[in-house]
């Protein structure tokens, strides 16, 4: 097989007489005969072009994780795994090869000679959930990643008994550290622990450990903690993540052979200092993972700021990621990028972002980067096919072709030939307007407004509280921060605006459509009309909360009057767009969702029952609340099915906040809010 020098590649020749396939590996021969259905649909019909084609692998590792509600993640092996067979085939038929599983050490603890105390009677049924999917996984050519962590199993806490026995176990900082590793029965204990795992679940591939800030909490996961311990604040930190590190890596091997691969991954905001020194400390069979986009510099009228992790914003990558690749490098380790394959932080609620320009502009860079292999997501939305996720792992074989064929390919394949032009026009909208995305975390987590969509209510009083930290309701503009209400709202109808025009391209794509191309346009719709009326909820929250403040600063009865005018225009504006939005939201349950992050609670971040409640406090606003206050009449509303929702009475007013105010602790998830309050 000339040219096949990859466990993955494969090489297919078409001829009158048949279609060969050929590869060194069953994997190989499996992605061959991807490529082959992939061919003929993207040909509209079964049959090939004669000759020979070869592809091989540019990254062996490309990993993703699945979708779980709320704070399941968080103890995702205490439960029946929701990797069913199909879904398997699902995600390696979309280019994946691993897929990563949460475990909590807590939860693996079971025979120990060395804590008892700690051993957990279920252990023997998570592990053995991981044996069952390693194993299956495996037939479609899938490994299975542990991403090892600890102290997030709330049900399973360390008790002050414990520590009363085992004083110098006693870890400090986050989570309470839970265990101090500088302690050697701690290390022995963790070696039991890994031990267990990879004898009970041998077909696993290996672990994932963030090790420099949480996930695996030890007493060097902070400043604070490292500061605090007795133990531990005569060391460096990078001496406690070594040892950590190489703890948890003997293990491994000693229990489960050489094949087996840890990923240390580098989260935390460590730029320049102790980790870079910690990279040639490391063993040689230790892979190195960092985020591609995090610390990058976001630039808007004159305002800089450096982003936090996981936007598409910028293509990347930022300055640190380029050093700590060349530190690896000449280290001699290997080296994993992480980055999102189908969404990022700017709009955790919908499974993909349609930006595929900008999506090729970041796997392309991430290209030139001599790189194992990629992360591909975080649990923010979770595993759905989706383009981008086609987009990624296309380009994860060689060759590639120009950016205008790969995606040209891509919507044909997807929306038939004669709409693939119309697509393309949507795609380009789409990443003109992320790249003019106003990125800051206060913009889109925390406290993160947007992520709420046009669930968030409009409140006349301004004493009335905001709901919490983390991508939640606010009654303030705080959150525009740091660019201020003006730019923001200038950025965010920006991209708002080229997203109306990739929908109206969409539409016009639509239209020429023929089945089953024509749903598949109408699911991409809906996603982008989904954004679209999520950034007009902030932009209309920005100009609501600013004429609310002018209203209650005006001194003369002109000024109060126009602001008092204003404030009803908004209102009325911002009840179309929700109306608008409803039946999308009813229709595609997708939409408003999201799996895991601050401010998320069972249901996602928004449905459209919570719109329908929205849509109740807006309609209270306009007929009681506004003129009661300004004097105005009440402007005539249309009554509809949809704006006979709740009023904001104080029963569901307090449960809306117990929610809000609660979601950061996973073991008081709620549905969001009582039904029997409405």
């Amino acid at each position: 097989m000339a040219g096949v020098n990859t466990a993955e590649g494969f090489q297919i020749t078409a001829a009158p007489s048949g279609i060969d396939v050929r590869a060194t590996t069953s994997r190989g021969v499996m992605r061959g005969v991807y490529w082959i259905e992939d061919a003929l649909r993207l040909r509209q019909g079964p049959y090939l072009k004669p000759g020979t084609i070869v592809r091989n692998e540019r990254f062996p590792r490309r990993i993703t994780t699945s979708i779980l509600p709320g704070a399941e993640r968080y103890t995702e092996t205490t439960r029946p795994m929701v990797y069913t067979d199909g879904l398997l085939e699902k995600i390696s038929r979309d280019g994946f090869n691993a897929v990563w599983v949460w475990l909590n050490t807590e939860e693996a603890a079971m025979n120990s000679a060395i804590f008892p105390e700690l051993d957990d009677p279920n252990a023997a049924v998570h592990l053995a959930r991981l044996d069952d999917l390693s194993r299956r996984a495996l037939r479609y050519g899938i490994d299975v990643y542990v991403y090892l962590a600890s102290g997030y199993d709330f049900d399973n806490r360390i008790n002050d008994s414990f520590y009363r026995k085992y004083p110098d176990a006693r870890g400090y900082g986050s989570k309470d550290a839970r265990l101090c590793t500088s302690n050697e029965r701690v290390r022995r204990f963790y070696t039991e622990t890994v031990g267990n795992l990879f004898r009970r679940a041998p077909a696993l591939k290996g672990l994932v450990v963030i090790y420099d800030s949480e996930g695996f909490y030890y007493c060097g996961s902070s400043e604070r903690g490292r500061a605090a311990c007795p133990r531990c604040k005569s060391h460096l930190p990078e001496e406690l993540a070594h040892q950590v590190l190489t703890t948890l890596n003997d293990a491994m091997h000693a229990a489960g052979g050489p094949s087996k691969e840890l990923i240390a991954y580098n989260y935390g905001r460590t730029t320049g200092s102790w980790v870079r020194k910690l990279i040639p400390l490391l063993p040689k069979d230790i892979s190195w993972q960092i985020d591609f986009s995090k610390g990058g510099i976001v630039e808007r009228d004159g305002i800089r700021h450096e982003t936090g992790d996981y936007n598409l914003t910028l293509i990347g990558p930022p300055d640190e990621f380029v050093e700590q690749f060349q530190a690896v490098h000449a280290a001699g380790l290997r080296f994993i990028t992480k980055t999102e394959h189908a969404v990022s932080q700017e709009f955790i609620f919908v499974p993909y972002i349609p930006a595929m320009e900008q999506w090729y502009r970041r796997v392309a860079r991430i290209r030139d980067f001599d790189s194992q292999g990629w992360f591909g997501n975080w649990c923010h939305y979770g595993y759905m096919a989706s383009l981008p996720a086609q987009l990624i792992n296309r380009m994860s074989f060689d060759p590639v072709p120009a950016k205008d064929q790969v995606l040209d390919e891509l919507a044909r394949r997807n929306y038939g030939e004669a709409s693939a032009p119309d697509v393309l026009r949507a795609w380009n909208y789409f990443s003109g307007g992320i790249r003019l995305f106003p990125y800051s975390d206060r913009v889109v987590r925390t406290p993160g407004p947007l992520q709420k969509g046009p669930s968030h209510p409009f409140w006349l009083d301004p004493k009335t509280p905001s709901f919490g930290p983390w991508r939640s309701w606010q009654n303030d503009l705080k959150w525009t921060a740091p660019w201020g209400p003006v730019v923001a709202r200038k950025y965010l109808a920006l991209v708002k605006e080229q997203f109306g025009l990739g929908i109206a391209a969409l539409a016009d794509a639509q239209r020429r459509a023929v089945e089953p191309y024509r749903s598949a346009i109408a699911s991409e719709w809906r996603v982008a009309r989904t954004i679209e009326s999520s950034l007009q909820t902030v932009v209309n929250l920005i100009d609501w909360l600013t004429a609310r403040d002018e209203y209650y600063a005006a001194k003369a009865a002109e000024p109060r009057a126009r602001a008092a005018a204003r404030l009803e225009e908004i209102a009325l504006a911002e009840r179309e767009n929700a109306r608008g939005i409803l039946p999308i939201l009813e229709s595609d349950s997708r939409l408003g969702y999201a799996s895991e992050g601050g401010g998320l609670v069972r249901g996602g971040l928004f449905t459209a029952e919570l719109v329908r409640w929205k849509l109740g406090q807006l309609d209270d606003l306009l007929a009681r609340q506004l003129p009661a206050l300004t004097g105005r009449a009440a402007p005539a509303v249309p009554a509809t099915v949809e704006n006979i929702g709740p009023r904001m009475s104080s029963g569901t007013f307090a449960n809306l906040r117990w929610c809000c105010n609660n979601i950061q602790n996973p073991e008081t998830l709620t549905t969001g809010y009582d039904k029997t309050q409405q």
